[in-house]
């Protein structure tokens, strides 16, 4: 288990090489017009319920205890799905196939950060400390989890 823990990063470079190379014969091959998007963490309507922004919500409503990895220190880089979609429509736009966007939403927070603002979202902000302290558990991390994973936004794509 902990030799996985170690190679899992280069195992993320060598996936993601393998990737580009598969694309690159698609679209030199067959002529497609395909354009990839590599993006943050996207949150929005209709996100699986077991991700961790609706399970917060839910667990908030429901007063049950919100699980926090370690010490809710991860962070991530969180991107609303309509602007993802927006960057997305305007790199098919730019028509360059075979093209890979980052897709950044420069908004990065710490876990624990998202659960207190959800908590404030949810109760207001004068209940949010207390109610915090009283839902959030923290659990153990998991082996090998990303502390975190910012996406760089290198061709920037512009919102219309």
């Amino acid at each position: 288990m902990d030799m996985w823990f170690l190679v899992k990063p280069k195992l993320r470079q060598e996936r993601r090489a393998a990737e580009n190379l598969e694309r690159q014969g698609v679209v030199s091959f067959y002529g497609l017009p395909v354009t990839t998007s590599n993006c943050s963490n996207n949150y929005g309507p209709y996100q699986y319920p077991e991700k961790f922004i609706p399970t917060t919500f839910r667990c908030c409503f429901e007063q049950k205890p919100i699980s926090a990895y370690g010490g809710g220190t991860n962070i991530r880089d969180w991107l609303y799905v309509a602007d993802h979609c927006c960057c997305v429509d305007t790199g098919i736009r730019q028509d360059i196939p075979g093209e890979t966007y980052d897709i950044g939403g420069q908004n990065e927070l710490a876990n624990i950060d998202m659960c207190h603002l959800i908590c404030s979202l949810m109760y207001g902000p004068g209940v949010k400390d207390s109610l915090s302290r009283d839902l959030i558990c923290f659990v153990d991390d998991r082996l090998g989890h990303d502390w975190r994973y910012p996406v760089g936004t290198g061709k920037k794509l512009l919102l219309n």
